[in-house]
């Protein structure tokens, strides 16, 4: 191999043997095609190493590149403070915080929440359905004494609704949790909405029972789960309907 590439590129052609001389192997016109053919075979060469070479090259880059051809999604969440890294729950959760993020979310969207009518609203909040049962006495006598249900009855005639969007839930302690969450109030038949920003303080707790002597709220609740506190902090200034718009937001406690 050396040794072609050796005659190809040989440092001069005259100093090769020519029996003809000089003269016929420089100018010579049948020496003229042979002379040709050398420099296009030199130039062949030279373009195929420049392409290998080059070829190595764009392969190393693609073997440096093989571990970045995958993305990681990367969870954030919204703070007060801007944005912060979310751990995934199905890793970093246990299944007693799985178990108790979605009695707190079903709670709260329960206590806030203003379905399609005024009945099915009156009957979600009596005594013997599922938010009396999440509740402690003490709770849920303060919330359902605190309604104006007057009030609340004529604005539900006037097609207020309200849907419950929960950005995070906070273990603080043991026992305790927080929800950072937003009501989006509405006018049915209006293009007129508002959006809230809350964040709810709420101690919990699992009572036990003896199952000989099952308490009244066993068939809606069997696992016992109590919100024994709730707090509502207002955290974000609602966008007016219109005058008695923000008055809607009284009995919000």
């Amino acid at each position: 191999m050396f040794d072609v590439l050796t005659a190809l590129f040989h440092y001069r052609d005259k100093r090769s043997p020519d029996k003809l001389g000089l003269y016929p192997l420089t100018v010579h016109t049948k020496a003229l095609p042979e002379r040709r053919y050398l420099w296009a075979t030199r130039i062949l060469v030279i373009f195929s190493a420049v392409n290998i070479s080059f070829t190595v090259i764009l392969s190393c880059s693609l073997y440096l590149l093989i571990p970045q051809k995958t993305s990681l999604p990367i969870l954030l969440q919204s703070r007060e403070e801007g944005f912060a890294n979310l751990m995934p729950q199905q890793i970093a959760a246990s299944p007693e915080s799985l178990q108790n993020e979605g009695f707190i979310r079903e709670y709260v969207n329960l206590r806030h929440a203003l379905p399609q009518n005024y009945i099915e609203l009156n009957k979600m909040w009596q005594e013997g359905e599922k938010f009396w049962a999440y509740s402690s006495n003490e709770v849920w006598q303060n919330f359902y004494s605190s309604i104006d249900f007057k009030d609340l009855r004529k604005k539900m005639r006037k097609g207020y609704r309200r849907n419950i969007d929960i950005y995070d839930i906070t273990r603080l302690s043991r026992n305790l949790y927080s929800v950072d969450f937003s009501t989006i109030t509405r006018i049915e038949g209006t293009n007129k909405s508002a959006r809230t920003r809350w964040k709810a303080y709420l101690t919990i707790a699992y009572e036990t029972y003896s199952p000989s002597n099952p308490p009244k709220w066993y068939n809606i609740n069997p696992y016992g789960f109590k919100v024994t506190a709730y707090s509502l902090n207002y955290q974000g200034k609602p966008q007016k309907l219109k005058s008695d718009f923000s008055s809607s937001f009284s009995w919000l406690q």
